[in-house]
């Protein structure tokens, strides 16, 4: 039973609305706290790398300064995205940071 009550939470974590407003501390408090979330409840290793604090600081900054609302979203470790490891599922790749963002990173982000 208290498998499933974290796997729930984990799903509940994954599928969380988009946070809304435009207090960038707030937002950048909030991508935080869901970033420990998701490192707390991995039960399953689900998760290879997770982007630290100053990547979420930066990268929220810039999706504010565009008038966007930060969602968050998960990315398969095989999708090149730029300052964040690149594993695709493998410990011998824990160290592959690529250099620029795959295609479809890049019109995510557009």
């Amino acid at each position: 039973m208290l498998l499933l009550k974290k796997i729930s939470a984990f799903i509940c974590l994954l599928l969380s609305t988009v946070v809304f407003g435009v207090d960038i501390n707030h937002e950048i408090e909030a991508a935080k706290e869901n970033t420990a979330k998701i490192k707390n409840t991995d039960v399953f290793n689900a998760f290879i790398s997770v982007a630290d604090d100053s990547y979420i600081e930066n990268r929220i900054g810039s999706i504010l300064d565009k008038d966007l609302n930060p969602m968050p979203i998960a990315i398969k470790d095989n999708i090149d995205v730029h300052e964040l490891a690149s594993t695709a599922g493998s410990i011998a790749l824990k160290n592959n940071f690529p250099r620029k963002d795959a295609h479809l990173i890049t019109k995510l982000n557009k």
